[in-house]
């Protein structure tokens, strides 16, 4: 018993696709998007954790309506256990 040919092709030409190209801009628009949502997202997560913490926010508007730094958040250090102490059992451990 022989093996018989196919003699018409499983995929016509017409029905294989072209990859799809975009323009050039697209990429880093969409990079550039991440990284903006991405800052926005940390820093609201980090004014929310302020908030509880220390029970106010990062901004207050003062009498001239500009926007200023709280004398609670500009009053804090970089470090734990580092400035003014919160409570007496403060042990500077998060």
């Amino acid at each position: 018993m022989k093996v018989e040919r196919i003699k018409t092709t499983l995929t016509e030409a017409s029905t294989v696709q072209v990859p799809a190209h975009m323009p050039a801009w697209v990429v880093p628009l969409i990079k550039t998007a991440l990284v903006l949502l991405d800052l926005a997202l940390a820093f609201a997560a980090f004014a929310y954790a302020f908030k509880l913490r220390q029970g106010g926010s990062l901004v207050h508007t003062g009498a001239d309506g500009v926007l200023a730094w709280t004398r609670a958040f500009a009053s804090l250090r970089c470090a734990p256990g580092i400035g003014r102490a919160h409570s007496g059992d403060h042990t500077g451990l998060l």
